[in-house]
């Protein structure tokens, strides 16, 4: 009944809890390509290049994925409208993933980084976007 559900079944041991770190690490490498997507475009940006040629670029070439195609066009056109899921949401699980961190004592920069920039956005009452708003942030910091 499970594989008539999903697309595979993957065993992640007796811990109940490891399933949940594994979603936890999948919203951290979402949102370490929402980061690297946005600094990645404000650079080509800054230098002439448009984000949309920048994006079209390496979703052709080196990053033709799912991930960088469908949150890469978000960041492009820097249009996050639907709300997929809010940053307050998502806000939320970094807090549960910088907390996991903490008790495996695992440093990890980036998600705290990604955690303000999360917070910055929510701060400035842009909850209404899809969370890879977070992108703007990094815009607004190089003067875009």
């Amino acid at each position: 009944m499970q594989e008539a559900m999903g697309q595979r079944i993957f065993d992640f041991g007796d811990d109940a809890g490891a399933a949940n770190v594994i979603k936890l690490a999948g919203n951290f490498l979402l949102g370490a390509a929402i980061e690297a997507l946005a600094e990645a475009f404000t650079l080509a940006q800054k230098h002439g290049v448009p984000r949309q040629q920048t994006y079209d670029f390496f979703t052709q070439t080196l990053f033709d994925c799912f991930v960088y195609r469908g949150y890469g066009a978000l960041i492009a056109s820097e249009h996050y409208q639907p709300a997929g899921a809010r940053p307050s949401l998502i806000r939320k699980d970094y807090g549960l993933i910088l907390q996991a961190a903490a008790e495996g004592l695992v440093p990890m920069p980036l998600a705290s980084l990604i955690h303000e920039r999360l917070t910055a956005t929510v701060a400035r009452g842009r909850d209404d976007a899809d969370w890879a708003g977070f992108a703007r942030e990094v815009s607004e910091s190089a003067g875009l």
